[in-house]
């Protein structure tokens, strides 16, 4: 191939998906990550994971509110973007993808409302004024909780929940896919990439829920539950080596086995972005936490050291999975067609697209967030919400 020249492309090549379409997937992954972490205790009866079972489901709803923004952003006409949903195509991969999103979001929504049903009936009942009016509302009229209509609730969560983990699935597989059948940009047409899109999915929920966790209890002065912190870490040690597997598989087959355009697209990735590809992906966000974890099952330690390394590890590993959606659409951006130079790309901090609009949607789940754990508090029994 020669050697590389760096600036040598077609006029017309630049980064056209900048860190907003990195948020993108990544707030995707959150929502059905923390679908997962509530679904495991729902449906599959993970006593275990109890106790973040609500805030999972909370978290769920709130990144899944947002998840469509940041190609709000990116579009230059964004109000037509509600044209996918009017318009319906099955020749639309966007357009597939609105729907499969939209009946999502319905599922959260809906499974939040079951969820919460008594505690907002609680609410409805011992609050007064305007308070109890909003609740009121919120209960759609129903204030009676009866043996009967809780057996009710709970079957219909159930059910919410079966249907949910096929259509999680298909949400951040579908992502991947929509990557994965770009053949122009030589990363991204792998099949690898929707199988792994869908663990990375697992992993960010896992750790973004730890962290959740962590935070809500130290600003509310209680201590974690330490057999529920130890069952995430369990969940997210075995989806980490799973992800990271895949991951280095389509490594070695972009270095060694596959098609000249390829090895060299990756080592542009590589030149370019030394930092976030072998120091943040692969070092701090993979091998690291994967220590840490190792560590926290095999050895014996206080309770305090595990659910600080335990956090400490999911830090990292939601800092992988930002680094993972980095290198593989800004990174599958940044070889020319020419096969002999790189594109170049320095974010902006201001801009539709830049650092500064990126931190502020990715904030807007985490604010949401807040907002619904004050309307819903997700660590409160029946007896705290009437009190």
């Amino acid at each position: 191939m020669g050697e590389m020249l760096f600036g040598f492309v077609f006029p017309n090549e630049r980064v056209y998906w900048e860190i907003v379409i990195v948020i993108y997937p990544f707030m995707v992954f959150a929502t059905t990550g923390s679908f997962f972490v509530s679904t495991l205790y729902r449906l599959f009866g993970k006593e275990s994971l109890k106790p973040v079972a609500n805030l999972a489901l909370l978290a769920s709803l709130a990144f899944a509110a947002f998840a469509g923004l940041p190609h709000l952003f990116h579009l230059g006409h964004p109000e037509g973007a509600f044209r996918i949903m009017f318009t319906p195509s099955t020749t639309s991969a966007m357009s597939t993808f609105g729907y499969i999103y939209g009946f999502y979001l319905g599922l959260v929504l809906l499974e939040v409302w079951f969820v919460f049903r008594p505690q907002i009936v609680e609410f409805a009942k011992a609050a007064a004024g305007a308070k109890r009016t909003f609740y009121s509302i919120l209960a759609l009229g129903v204030k009676d909780i009866t043996e009967a209509s809780s057996l009710i609730d709970r079957r219909i969560i159930k059910f919410l929940a079966f249907l949910g983990v096929p259509t999680a699935c298909i949400l951040s597989g579908y992502v991947g896919f929509l990557f994965g059948s770009l053949e122009a940009m030589p990363l991204w047409s792998s099949p690898l990439i929707p199988v792994t899109f869908l663990l990375s999915a697992v992993v960010c929920g896992v750790g973004l829920i730890e962290v959740l966790y962590f935070v809500v209890m130290k600003a509310k002065g209680r201590r974690m539950d330490a057999r529920c912190v130890r069952s995430m870490s369990v969940y997210l040690w075995s989806f980490l080596v799973l992800s990271g597997v895949l991951q280095l598989l389509n490594l070695l087959h972009s270095t060694y086995g596959s098609r000249p355009d390829w090895r060299f697209a990756f080592q542009t990735l590589n030149n370019e972005f030394p930092f976030m590809l072998t120091g943040l992906q692969l070092i701090a966000g993979l091998v690291v936490p994967f220590v840490l974890l190792s560590a926290l099952l095999l050895l014996r330690m206080k309770d305090g050291l595990r659910h600080a390394l335990t956090v400490i590890s999911s830090v990292l590993v939601l800092a992988h999975v930002f680094a993972f959606l980095w290198n593989l659409i800004i990174g599958g951006q940044l070889a020319s067609r020419t096969l002999r130079g790189a594109v170049n790309f320095h974010p902006e901090f201001f801009g539709k697209e830049g650092i500064l609009i990126s931190a502020i949607i990715l904030l807007c789940p985490l604010i949401f967030l807040f907002v619904l754990t004050k309307i819903l508090p997700p660590f409160k029994d029946k007896a705290e919400a009437a009190g």
